[in-house]
């Protein structure tokens, strides 16, 4: 799957394509060993899409939980 961002052009994304080692290495498997590869892959990210689309919408309160570490005194003359 590819999706078209529009900050690349089709000719880089042609060659790191070409550069891509799951690209390569799919080649040199079977057809039918890829296609199972895939539907698997496919199989997952879909599963993990329609988790995402069920689970609640996190509190926008939590947005920045996390983001600093506690406890930690700033150097000095930095201000919190």
């Amino acid at each position: 799957r590819t999706m078209k961002l529009g900050y690349r052009s089709d000719e880089e994304i042609a060659t790191w394509r070409a550069r891509d080692p799951l690209e390569r290495t799919g080649v040199k498997l079977e057809a039918a060993e890829r296609e199972r590869i895939d539907g698997e892959v496919d199989a997952s990210l879909d599963e993990a899409v329609e988790f995402a689309r069920r689970s609640p919408q996190p509190d926008p309160e939590s947005a920045l939980d996390h983001m600093v570490a506690s406890g930690v005194r700033p150097r000095s003359g930095v201000s919190p």
